[in-house]
């Protein structure tokens, strides 16, 4: 909900259009490996949640590594857990 909220304000001051896709699979894994995978030219990029860092520890064999194969942006938005 948050990048679709982003990402039309994004593409005015990007000046290119913003396409929002979900990819779903293994908890958001299969998303994330995705874009550990492709070029690192900056067209891509992943807004992640806590999934993205509990991957390392719940999967034997991740598809990615969190530390190595991304580079941090910005803290965009919080959001409350209840239990």
């Amino acid at each position: 909900m948050v990048a679709r909220i982003l990402a039309p304000r994004m593409g005015e001051v990007l000046g290119q259009q913003v396409i929002v896709e979900n990819v779903v699979g293994a908890g958001g894994m299969t998303g994330y490996a995705r874009v550990a995978k492709a070029q690192p030219d900056g067209y891509q990029f992943v807004l992640a949640g806590t999934g993205f860092v509990q991957a390392q520890t719940l999967y034997k064999s991740p598809l990615y590594n969190a530390v190595t194969d991304f580079v941090p942006g910005s803290l965009i938005a919080e959001g409350a857990y209840v239990c």
